[in-house]
């Protein structure tokens, strides 16, 4: 009798886990946390988004809206059921979890290319032009001057050397590219800092306008060619003269 506890209270439940410890609730707060976090990149991609079909041209808005219709949904929205049941026909083990994708829509981190493609934009601009100064020392001018039978010789009627050559081509593609690399870049840098309110909305309206120098500067080079078909500006600068063969 002398050994039950005064008042009749039942001793503590040893055996009982502590579901109150601190580290059974870091899973918990570590979820939310990371729920958090793929919230606000999502809301970030959005707005990234949004302002990115602002920045386009009324055309391409227009064409973004007809792919964005309920219209281009509702047909994509077909060609899936289509796919999924002619995967269930071949698979009879398929089922479809619409809980499942939704959760791999929302959680699973979309991979972005944008960087690659900007590179690999700029890699083309810049082999594009090396393979033309190369055909121009190869060929002596290309091989389109040779099928409209067209030479280029020097100011005393000798042809033209291979380096005045390519000389030529580089005076005639390096402010084209440097034009359209500087393009590239100042757009690529400007999205790459770009946040609501960003105050660099001047380096977008720069990449646009050395865009469009690039495309006057075809023109020009047009203009050039029909003014002065014997000798334009980057002949002279390469001591150069078109003739017929």
């Amino acid at each position: 009798m002398g050994d039950e506890p005064s008042g009749g209270a039942a001793p503590p439940d040893t055996d009982r886990p502590d579901t109150d410890r601190p580290d059974d609730r870091l899973p918990s707060v570590r979820e939310r946390e990371k729920a958090e976090k793929e919230r606000a990149k999502a809301a970030r991609e959005r707005e990234l988004n949004e302002a990115r079909i602002e920045s386009l041209s009324w055309i391409s808005r227009q064409q973004l809206r007809t792919l964005n219709s309920e219209a281009a949904k509702k047909a994509n929205e077909e060609q899936r059921r289509q796919i999924e049941d002619q995967m269930a026909k071949l698979n009879p083990a398929f089922v479809r979890n619409d809980r499942l994708q939704a959760d791999f829509a929302l959680n699973m981190a979309v991979p972005t290319f944008e960087g690659a493609l900007e590179v690999a934009a700029m890699i083309a601009l810049l082999a594009w032009p090396s393979v033309w100064v190369i055909w121009a020392f190869l060929w002596r001018g290309g091989l389109s001057y040779r099928i409209v039978q067209i030479a280029l010789v020097r100011g005393d009627g000798r042809p033209a050397g291979r380096w005045q050559c390519a000389w030529r081509a580089f005076l005639v593609w390096v402010p084209l590219t440097a034009l359209l690399l500087v393009s590239l870049w100042l757009n690529a840098w400007y999205w790459s800092v770009w946040h609501p309110g960003t105050p660099y909305r001047w380096v977008a309206t720069l990449s646009s306008l050395t865009w469009y120098a690039a495309a006057i500067l075809l023109l020009v080079y047009a203009v050039l060619a029909v003014w002065l078909p014997t000798r334009s500006l980057h002949d002279r600068l390469a001591g150069t003269y078109l003739v017929p063969r």
